[in-house]
């Protein structure tokens, strides 16, 4: 590995392996008794796999909240969205309120000189 950013490391994993394409089949075959073992006790314990819940509700701090419910994320992106609107609204008023001050002073060469009579 002491040829660091002097060659491309596809080389170097050519001249260190005898290949330059990255396969994962080692690791696998390493790790396939694990793989029966596990795959044996999950049939044997009848156990399912997956993201699918068995509960129909959930608590968070003693509130009860349905697997189904909706109500927060809904909540929580009007609030979000409201936001958006209300930030971009206060920009183009800003806007307009210099757009306003510019014109008023464009006539003026140097709006902070003071002129004497």
């Amino acid at each position: 590995m002491k040829a660091g950013l002097s060659k491309p490391w596809r080389e170097t994993l050519f001249n260190a392996t005898g290949t330059s394409e990255l396969d994962s089949s080692a690791v696998l075959d390493y790790f396939k008794p694990l793989q029966d073992y596990l795959q044996k006790e999950l049939e044997d314990n009848k156990e399912e796999t997956g993201w699918v819940s068995k509960y129909k509700e959930f608590y968070v701090n003693e509130v009860r909240y349905p697997v189904g419910d909706n109500t927060v994320p809904i909540i929580v992106g009007s609030v979000l969205a409201a936001l958006v609107v209300i930030v971009i609204v206060a920009y183009f008023i800003g806007r307009s309120r210099n757009n306003k001050r510019r014109k008023a002073l464009q006539g003026n060469d140097n709006p902070t000189a003071v002129t004497l009579e």
